[in-house]
């Protein structure tokens, strides 16, 4: 006790920083929270609402976006951050009516281009909590190791070929995953951070208001950190 905390002086701990203040001081209006679905979310993000019958969140390359028997989105904005395409939107997936009606899946949304093609892959959580249920049902995964090759006990990796996802994840990306993990957005965490060919998304369950911000600046990280070798791939 009594011991002044030091700032950040590495740039890991600046990201973590930069992440945390998004999270922790969320704007008044965005996508997840406007009162004014149109100005204001606008002004804020510099997205846009896409035409009418144009909105395609559901024609993303994700498997996430897979989930349940049915699927809707609402709220989706798009246009370009950093030069690249961009969306966030609000995704409910359900399954079929039981005795005690359909099961929905509410989430938030964030998906951005990268720029050039990583393979298949999905950091996801061990469990999913409200109702508990899988992201990614039938697929193969493994323990996901973090900094200094340590096990984490809230999250697995899913992937085609688990060799090409281990580069990928590999260096800078793996010593960022544990504190982008740990992130708290709109009070709950991250429940699945998936890449597939030129895009990225990350979700977090809707139980309550959240700041697309916060989604965002965590794949922006991601995309800074992915290792050189891989940022060349663009065909």
């Amino acid at each position: 006790m009594g011991r002044s905390r030091k700032k950040p002086s590495t740039s890991r701990g600046r990201d973590r920083t930069a992440a945390r203040d998004l999270v922790g001081q969320p704007r008044e209006t965005s996508a997840f929270t406007s009162p004014d679905p149109v100005s204001s979310r606008v002004a804020n993000l510099g997205l846009h609402q896409p035409p009418p019958g144009s909105d395609d969140a559901l024609t993303l390359p994700f498997e996430f976006l897979r989930l349940g028997a049915t699927r809707r989105v609402d709220g989706e904005l798009g246009g370009t951050l950093d030069e690249l395409d961009a969306r966030v939107f609000d995704f409910t997936a359900a399954d079929d009516a039981g005795s005690g009606g359909p099961t929905t899946y509410p989430y938030h949304v964030a998906a951005v281009e990268l720029g050039f093609r990583l393979p298949w892959l999905a950091v996801c959580a061990r469990r999913v909590h409200q109702p508990a249920h899988r992201l990614y049902p039938g697929r193969r995964s493994l323990d996901l190791l973090t900094s200094a090759r340590r096990i984490s006990h809230d999250y697995r990796l899913y992937a085609d070929d688990f060799g090409q996802a281990g580069s990928v994840l590999d260096g800078p990306v793996r010593a960022w995953l544990p504190e982008a993990l740990s992130l708290q957005i709109g009070n709950r965490p991250i429940v699945t951070l998936e890449v597939s060919g030129a895009w990225a998304m990350v979700a977090v369950q809707a139980e309550g208001a959240a700041d697309p911000d916060a989604l965002l600046a965590v794949l922006r990280q991601f995309r800074e950190k992915v290792p050189a070798a891989w940022r060349r791939r663009t065909g």
